[in-house]
């Protein structure tokens, strides 16, 4: 057959992705790890915190509610940053915004400030909501095995669960004032996150995804109309709020109704944290080993 002649078969599109980066997935679940200790360790203690400084007993569950808020908040506004400064230097935005919230609550435990202690934990949430991408930024660095890289990341959520309330939270008495050395340790795991997410790699705008796969962004009135968009939302607030109510006041009821030690409380809440980390990743590596998982392009 003469050259330039079609043999009546086209030959298959090749998508090339980029290769794998094993070095910033693991720095990732290490930055993921330091995180969720942070947010571990507020979890368990900041209703205790807030109990000499809160106006009445029924607001010594603000600040965690505050936190959960402003977690939905940053996480709403995360496509917005990645599209104008990049995943890479949102993520590092995050933990300096980690970074001012230990500072924020510190202050507020220092001078009895419940209104700086409310502002901290609201930081914290905001922070936290970076965080929680992560994962997706993981999918990025390896886009050969999404599920492989999800794990990889979300096992870190497991040692902070562990870290979390049950190390750095027995800081308490670490300084004069009460609780002021747990937001010390997160200070400085905010900075070593800063230094983890320094080093890691993640592919620049359209670069991270194939032309081939990437498609016309839905409208928010679009996703909002579909069925299974609805019946995820009412899920994930009633979710949230049983969490909410059982998690917010339990240190808090441990302590003051029956007696139990402030180990007995922290314990019991890395308990809640390490299940729901370990079950979290179980679910999310089976659900996209079992479906075409398609990488997040550069505005998500």
């Amino acid at each position: 057959m003469a050259s330039g002649e079609s043999n009546g078969f086209e030959e298959p599109v090749k998508l090339e992705l980029p290769s794998d980066d094993w070095t910033s997935v693991l720095l990732l679940s290490g930055s993921w790890a330091l995180a969720f200790a942070i947010f571990a360790s507020n979890v368990a203690t900041l209703t205790l915190a807030v109990a000499r400084t809160s106006p009445a007993v029924e607001l010594e569950t603000l600040p965690l509610g505050l936190a959960l808020v402003m977690q939905g908040v940053g996480t709403m506004a995360l496509p917005a940053k990645v599209r104008y400064i990049g995943r890479k230097y949102m993520y590092l935005a995050g933990a300096v915004v980690g970074l001012l919230s230990c500072a924020a609550l510190a202050l507020g435990s220092w001078l009895l400030d419940f209104g700086l202690q409310c502002l901290g934990a609201a930081l914290l949430g905001y922070s936290f909501a970076h965080a929680q991408n992560y994962r997706f930024g993981a999918i990025q660095a390896m886009p050969s095995n999404p599920p492989r890289a999800i794990s990889l990341v979300l096992f870190g959520g497991v040692v902070g669960a562990l870290l979390g309330p049950g190390a750095i939270s027995q800081a308490r008495d670490l300084l004069p004032v009460p609780f002021m050395g747990i937001y010390l340790c997160g200070a400085v795991l905010n900075l070593l996150a800063l230094l983890l997410l320094s080093f890691v790699r993640l592919p620049e705008g359209s670069a991270a995804q194939p032309k081939a796969a990437m498609g016309q962004p839905r409208s928010l009135r679009q996703l909002l109309l579909q069925p299974r968009c609805g019946a995820a939302i009412v899920a994930l607030v009633a979710s949230y709020c049983i969490m909410l109510m059982l998690m917010a006041p339990t240190p808090a009821v441990m302590k003051n109704q029956y007696s139990h030690s402030f180990t007995a409380s922290t314990l019991t809440m890395m308990g809640h944290m390490c299940l729901g980390a370990a079950r979290r990743g179980d679910f999310l590596s089976e659900a996209s080993s079992t479906r075409p998982f398609p990488l997040p392009c550069h505005q998500c």
